[in-house]
């Protein structure tokens, strides 16, 4: 049986990293959200840190999970903002994956709008929302 998204590291070190949590890292004391599972890393969780380009993997041990009464409100990013994290997905084909990237690349660009408003929302407030919806066949609007 297939398990879900960090199951390894809630088995053996008991916590359950969420996916677009944020966390600090208890050593650097730098912030960062949670992403999907990477590769063959089980026994690290997957961090894109605030002002990094490359993502990290982390003792699960080592990072503070926090919880979202402990993150700083935002305002939800402008729709042009949006617009020029998802401009490199606008024109590709829908396939396997695609929907996991463009998520991420929000993730990364807007860690705590996204952890607040969910990024869906992002994309529906923005203009955005229609290149994922031609892709999916329809309009909204």
């Amino acid at each position: 049986m297939m398990g879900g998204q960090y199951d390894y590291i809630f088995r053996y070190y008991g916590v359950r990293p969420v996916i677009g949590g944020r966390v600090e890292h208890t050593v650097t004391h730098e912030f960062g959200t949670i992403l999907k599972e990477g590769g063959s890393n089980l026994h690290y969780v997957r961090v894109q840190f605030d002002g990094y380009a490359d993502t990290s993997y982390c003792h699960p041990t080592e990072l503070d999970y926090l919880a979202p009464d402990e993150i700083e409100p935002v305002a939800i990013p402008s729709a042009e903002a949006i617009e020029a994290v998802m401009r490199p997905f606008v024109g590709r084909p829908l396939e396997d994956g695609l929907i996991a990237q463009m998520t991420d690349a929000l993730l990364v660009a807007f860690p705590v709008a996204c952890r607040q408003y969910g990024t869906d929302a992002l994309l529906e407030h923005s203009r955005a929302v229609r290149a994922v919806a031609i892709w999916a066949g329809g309009d909204r609007g």
